[in-house]
Protein backbone atom coordinates (compact mmCIF):
# COMPACT_ATOMS: atom_id res chain seq x y z
CA UNK A 1 0.00 0.00 0.00
CA UNK A 2 1.50 3.31 -1.12
CA UNK A 3 0.11 7.08 -0.32
CA UNK A 4 -0.88 8.67 -3.31
CA UNK A 5 -3.06 11.53 -4.81
CA UNK A 6 -5.55 11.30 -7.74
CA UNK A 7 -6.56 13.94 -9.84
CA UNK A 8 -8.87 14.53 -12.21
CA UNK A 9 -9.96 16.95 -14.80
CA UNK A 10 -12.73 17.63 -17.24
CA UNK A 11 -14.13 18.52 -20.72
CA UNK A 12 -17.54 19.29 -18.88
CA UNK A 13 -18.54 21.51 -15.77
CA UNK A 14 -19.19 19.47 -12.60
CA UNK A 15 -22.74 19.79 -11.06
CA UNK A 16 -21.42 19.44 -6.67
CA UNK A 17 -24.59 20.75 -5.39
CA UNK A 18 -24.56 18.44 -2.42
CA UNK A 19 -24.98 18.40 1.33
CA UNK A 20 -22.55 15.18 1.01
CA UNK A 21 -18.97 14.66 0.37
CA UNK A 22 -17.92 12.47 -2.33
CA UNK A 23 -15.57 9.83 -1.52
CA UNK A 24 -13.22 7.96 -3.31
CA UNK A 25 -13.96 4.73 -1.91
CA UNK A 26 -17.50 5.48 -2.71
CA UNK A 27 -16.10 5.34 -6.39
CA UNK A 28 -13.88 2.32 -5.79
CA UNK A 29 -17.38 0.49 -4.52
CA UNK A 30 -19.13 1.27 -7.63
CA UNK A 31 -16.66 -0.02 -10.16
CA UNK A 32 -16.04 -3.24 -7.82
CA UNK A 33 -20.11 -3.56 -8.07
CA UNK A 34 -20.12 -2.98 -11.74
CA UNK A 35 -17.63 -5.40 -12.64
CA UNK A 36 -19.35 -7.98 -10.46
CA UNK A 37 -22.57 -7.48 -12.08
CA UNK A 38 -21.23 -7.79 -15.61
CA UNK A 39 -19.34 -11.07 -14.34
CA UNK A 40 -22.60 -12.39 -13.35
CA UNK A 41 -22.08 -12.00 -9.42
CA UNK A 42 -25.44 -12.10 -7.87
CA UNK A 43 -23.95 -10.81 -4.19
CA UNK A 44 -22.45 -7.63 -6.31
CA UNK A 45 -23.00 -5.01 -3.64
CA UNK A 46 -21.86 -7.06 -0.61
CA UNK A 47 -18.84 -7.68 -2.97
CA UNK A 48 -18.29 -3.84 -3.40
CA UNK A 49 -18.07 -3.43 0.28
CA UNK A 50 -14.89 -4.94 0.72
CA UNK A 51 -12.49 -2.81 -0.60
CA UNK A 52 -9.24 -4.26 1.56
CA UNK A 53 -7.58 -5.30 -2.22
CA UNK A 54 -7.68 -1.65 -2.95
CA UNK A 55 -7.39 0.66 0.12
CA UNK A 56 -5.32 0.18 3.57
CA UNK A 57 -8.12 0.22 6.97
CA UNK A 58 -8.24 2.27 9.94
CA UNK A 59 -10.33 -0.07 12.65
CA UNK A 60 -11.72 2.30 15.99
CA UNK A 61 -13.72 2.26 18.61
CA UNK A 62 -15.52 4.50 16.63
CA UNK A 63 -16.00 2.38 13.53
CA UNK A 64 -13.83 1.55 10.83
CA UNK A 65 -13.18 3.31 7.35
CA UNK A 66 -11.25 3.06 4.11
CA UNK A 67 -8.01 5.41 4.14
CA UNK A 68 -9.36 6.92 0.91
CA UNK A 69 -10.19 11.14 1.41
CA UNK A 70 -13.37 13.10 -0.28
CA UNK A 71 -12.67 14.64 -3.17
CA UNK A 72 -11.55 18.16 -3.25
CA UNK A 73 -12.71 19.90 -6.16
CA UNK A 74 -11.16 23.02 -7.60
CA UNK A 75 -13.06 25.61 -8.89
CA UNK A 76 -12.12 27.72 -12.52
CA UNK A 77 -14.93 29.62 -12.79
CA UNK A 78 -17.94 31.39 -10.71
CA UNK A 79 -20.98 29.19 -10.17
CA UNK A 80 -23.51 28.69 -13.31
CA UNK A 81 -27.32 28.52 -13.20
CA UNK A 82 -28.90 26.28 -15.92
CA UNK A 83 -32.78 25.27 -16.54
CA UNK A 84 -34.49 22.13 -16.64
CA UNK A 85 -38.04 21.83 -18.01
CA UNK A 86 -40.07 18.82 -18.83
CA UNK A 87 -43.37 18.77 -20.26
CA UNK A 88 -46.56 16.23 -20.37
CA UNK A 89 -48.40 16.09 -23.09
CA UNK A 90 -50.97 13.78 -22.69
CA UNK A 91 -53.26 14.12 -26.16
CA UNK A 92 -49.63 13.52 -27.89
CA UNK A 93 -49.17 9.98 -25.91
CA UNK A 94 -52.65 9.46 -26.99
CA UNK A 95 -52.08 9.81 -30.24
CA UNK A 96 -49.17 8.02 -30.72
CA UNK A 97 -50.41 5.06 -28.72
CA UNK A 98 -53.55 5.09 -30.69
CA UNK A 99 -51.37 4.86 -34.01
CA UNK A 100 -49.62 1.96 -32.37
CA UNK A 101 -46.72 3.36 -31.63
CA UNK A 102 -46.20 2.52 -28.19
CA UNK A 103 -45.88 -0.86 -26.67
CA UNK A 104 -47.59 -2.24 -23.56
CA UNK A 105 -50.86 -1.57 -21.86
CA UNK A 106 -52.89 1.29 -23.40
CA UNK A 107 -53.03 4.10 -20.49
CA UNK A 108 -55.87 6.41 -19.96
CA UNK A 109 -54.94 8.63 -17.06
CA UNK A 110 -51.77 11.07 -16.08
CA UNK A 111 -49.87 11.87 -12.91
CA UNK A 112 -48.13 15.42 -13.78
CA UNK A 113 -47.78 15.94 -10.41
CA UNK A 114 -45.21 13.28 -9.84
CA UNK A 115 -43.83 9.88 -11.24
CA UNK A 116 -42.66 9.25 -14.29
CA UNK A 117 -45.05 11.85 -16.32
CA UNK A 118 -44.06 14.62 -13.32
CA UNK A 119 -43.20 18.06 -14.95
CA UNK A 120 -41.13 20.53 -13.61
CA UNK A 121 -39.04 23.98 -14.28
CA UNK A 122 -36.00 23.76 -11.86
CA UNK A 123 -32.88 25.76 -11.80
CA UNK A 124 -29.44 23.86 -11.42
CA UNK A 125 -26.60 25.06 -10.85
CA UNK A 126 -22.97 23.99 -12.44
CA UNK A 127 -19.44 25.02 -12.34
CA UNK A 128 -15.91 24.58 -14.15
CA UNK A 129 -13.23 22.84 -12.14
CA UNK A 130 -9.70 23.14 -12.93
CA UNK A 131 -9.36 19.89 -11.16
CA UNK A 132 -10.85 17.45 -8.35
CA UNK A 133 -8.14 16.00 -6.32
CA UNK A 134 -8.46 12.92 -3.70
CA UNK A 135 -5.66 11.05 -1.38
CA UNK A 136 -5.64 7.42 -0.14
CA UNK A 137 -3.36 4.87 1.16
CA UNK A 138 -3.71 2.40 -1.28
CA UNK A 139 -2.26 -0.26 -3.86
CA UNK A 140 -2.03 1.70 -7.21
CA UNK A 141 -2.87 -1.48 -9.64
CA UNK A 142 -5.97 -2.18 -8.18
CA UNK A 143 -6.87 1.80 -7.74
CA UNK A 144 -5.66 2.29 -11.44
CA UNK A 145 -8.36 -0.41 -12.45
CA UNK A 146 -11.30 0.38 -10.55
CA UNK A 147 -11.03 3.91 -11.69
CA UNK A 148 -11.05 3.24 -15.58
CA UNK A 149 -14.87 2.36 -15.13
CA UNK A 150 -15.73 5.35 -13.63
CA UNK A 151 -16.49 8.00 -16.71
CA UNK A 152 -17.61 11.30 -14.78
CA UNK A 153 -18.29 12.82 -11.39
CA UNK A 154 -20.87 14.67 -9.81
CA UNK A 155 -24.56 14.45 -10.38
CA UNK A 156 -26.12 14.82 -13.73
CA UNK A 157 -23.86 12.69 -15.30
CA UNK A 158 -26.79 11.61 -17.80
CA UNK A 159 -26.63 15.31 -19.46
CA UNK A 160 -23.00 15.31 -20.01
CA UNK A 161 -22.15 16.65 -16.43
CA UNK A 162 -18.31 16.00 -14.85
CA UNK A 163 -17.01 14.25 -17.78
CA UNK A 164 -13.37 13.45 -17.15
CA UNK A 165 -10.97 13.98 -19.56
CA UNK A 166 -7.49 12.79 -17.48
CA UNK A 167 -6.73 10.88 -14.39
CA UNK A 168 -3.67 10.84 -12.78
CA UNK A 169 -1.99 8.49 -9.94
CA UNK A 170 0.77 9.79 -8.38
CA UNK A 171 2.73 8.77 -5.25
CA UNK A 172 2.45 11.25 -2.25
CA UNK A 173 3.31 11.24 1.29
CA UNK A 174 0.63 14.24 2.14
CA UNK A 175 -1.70 11.36 1.93
CA UNK A 176 -0.51 9.82 5.15
CA UNK A 177 -2.58 12.54 6.72
CA UNK A 178 -4.39 13.99 3.69
CA UNK A 179 -6.70 10.87 3.33
CA UNK A 180 -8.06 11.96 6.40
CA UNK A 181 -10.04 14.87 4.39
CA UNK A 182 -13.10 12.66 5.37
CA UNK A 183 -15.53 11.50 7.13
CA UNK A 184 -14.01 10.21 10.31
CA UNK A 185 -15.21 8.08 13.17
CA UNK A 186 -15.35 10.39 16.84
CA UNK A 187 -12.27 10.02 18.34
CA UNK A 188 -9.75 10.45 15.65
CA UNK A 189 -7.61 13.10 15.08
CA UNK A 190 -8.57 14.84 11.94
CA UNK A 191 -6.59 15.95 8.44
CA UNK A 192 -4.10 18.95 9.71
CA UNK A 193 -5.61 22.66 9.08
CA UNK A 194 -9.24 21.51 8.39
CA UNK A 195 -11.85 21.84 11.14
CA UNK A 196 -14.33 18.94 12.28
CA UNK A 197 -18.24 19.38 13.25
CA UNK A 198 -20.09 16.69 14.72
CA UNK A 199 -22.42 14.79 11.98
CA UNK A 200 -24.10 11.39 11.47
CA UNK A 201 -22.93 9.65 8.44
CA UNK A 202 -21.81 6.33 7.06
CA UNK A 203 -18.36 5.63 7.39
CA UNK A 204 -18.12 3.48 4.46
CA UNK A 205 -20.10 2.77 1.50
CA UNK A 206 -22.73 2.60 0.36
CA UNK A 207 -23.20 6.00 2.35
CA UNK A 208 -26.79 6.27 0.56
CA UNK A 209 -27.74 3.37 3.31
CA UNK A 210 -28.86 5.90 5.97
CA UNK A 211 -29.35 2.92 8.48
CA UNK A 212 -25.76 2.46 8.57
CA UNK A 213 -25.08 6.26 9.95
CA UNK A 214 -23.36 6.76 13.21
CA UNK A 215 -22.30 9.57 14.98
CA UNK A 216 -19.07 11.21 13.39
CA UNK A 217 -17.15 14.04 12.42
CA UNK A 218 -17.64 15.94 8.91
CA UNK A 219 -14.29 18.17 7.91
CA UNK A 220 -15.62 21.83 7.18
CA UNK A 221 -15.32 23.11 3.07
CA UNK A 222 -14.80 26.53 3.18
Amino acid sequence: MQPLRIEWTFTSPVVVNSNYLQHLDALVAFAVCDEARELGASNAVELSQELGHVFAQLRSPGGDVWKASALLYTPSTEIFTATMVRRTDPLEYIKAQDKGLLLGRARNSFNSGSGPDRNYFIHHSYQWMERATAWCIADEGELRAALTRIHALGKMTRNGFGWIKDVTIVRDDEAHDRWKFRVLPLGLDGCQGLAYIPARHCLQPPYWDRKNAVDSMEPVVA
